[in-house]
C-alpha cells in the first residue's frame, strides 16, 4: 500500500475535479485507478478513522467553498470486461466505469 501514501496529495482544490468548477480544498486527495486501489484506500482510511468521500467524474457534485475535511477519493477505476461466450453474456465493470459514454456494451445489443 505504499502507493497510497505516495499518491496522496494535501490541500487540493476540489474545483479542479468538478464540472461546475467550484469547491474549496480537501484536506487530502487520492486518485484511484482500480477496484483494488479503492478497496485498499477505503480499508486503510476506515482503520485510521479518517473521514472520506468518494466522487466519480465530478458531475452532479457541488463542493463547498469551505472545502471538505478528510480525504476525497477520485474514482477513476473504469475497467470493463465483456464475455459474450457465456449464456447469458456478462459484463463486469469497475465502479468508476461509464458504460454509456464508452459504448462498452454496444456489442451486446444483439443479445
Amino acid at each position: 500500500m505504499p502507493y497510497l501514501v505516495n499518491a496522496c496529495r494535501k490541500n487540493v482544490r476540489l474545483s479542479n475535479y468538478t464540472t461546475s468548477r467550484v469547491g474549496g480544498s480537501a484536506d487530502s486527495l487520492l486518485i484511484i485507478h482500480s477496484s483494488q486501489e479503492l478497496e485498499d484506500a477505503v480499508q486503510r482510511l476506515w482503520t485510521l478513522q479518517v473521514p472520506f468521500n468518494i466522487i466519480g467524474s465530478g458531475s452532479n457534485v457541488l463542493a463547498s467553498d469551505a472545502g471538505l475535511r478528510g480525504t476525497v477519493l477520485i474514482n477513476r477505476a473504469h475497467t470493463v470486461k465483456i464475455d459474450v461466450h457465456t449464456t447469458p453474456p456478462s459484463v463486469w465493470a469497475e465502479s468508476g466505469a461509464n458504460l454509456q459514454r464508452n459504448g462498452a456494451t454496444g456489442g451486446l445489443a444483439r443479445f
